[in-house]
């Protein structure tokens, strides 16, 4: 039984609070209290007949979403006939590719905008030359960048905490812009 108290729940005597690492087994439904090593899964059981099956009596090919070329070497290693959606938006979820996306996103001017499309390109086109040697032939599908932009703006609690600290910046700058009027006008009347 599940029960949730303020910030945190708990099950079978197994308190979570807010901010707890937990593991979540998604082909079992298992959910483990901290952090579990985790390995790669392998194509097996019942998949791995199927997708005989499919290959030796099916008509109809198999094919994987794959973003990233690590994705297109799994999905093509564990049996794809090519990929059916190769998200562009999804190759920028690296910290860095994130960051130039966001730039070019929040960007005040075309001309700002254009310079952070510059950057990107050499990223992507990298990336499409490495998926489409993996892919060896089988076809891909690429859908172009239509960004679900709430993914890749900042967060808001991010938000929140740079302009907390812009705020200090700000108060700290006024601070020392009265102190050094107040010496200034001590040393007018001293005069």
């Amino acid at each position: 039984m599940l029960s949730k108290i303020g910030n945190r729940f708990s099950s079978n005597n197994v308190v979570i609070n807010e901010g707890n690492i937990i593991t979540i087994d998604g082909s079992e439904g298992k959910v483990y209290k901290g952090s579990v090593l985790l390995i790669e899964p392998k194509l097996g059981g019942g998949i791995a007949k199927i997708m005989k099956w499919v290959h030796k009596y099916g008509r109809l090919g198999i094919m994987a979403n794959a973003d990233t070329p690590e994705m297109v070497k799994k999905v093509i290693e564990d049996g794809a006939e090519g990929i059916g959606l190769a998200r562009t938006e999804r190759m920028f979820n690296s910290k860095d590719g994130l960051e130039l996306i966001r730039k070019m996103v929040l960007a005040s001017s075309d001309e700002e905008k254009h310079k952070y499309l510059e950057m990107i390109k050499p990223l992507q086109k990298n990336d499409f030359k490495e998926m489409f040697k993996l892919a060896a032939g089988k076809p891909i599908t690429i859908s172009l960048i239509d960004m679900p932009l709430h993914e890749f703006l900042p967060k808001l609690e991010e938000l929140i905490h740079e302009v907390d600290e812009l705020r200090c910046e700000k108060k700290e700058e006024e601070a020392k812009e009265k102190r050094k009027d107040n010496k200034q006008s001590d040393g007018a009347k001293r005069r």
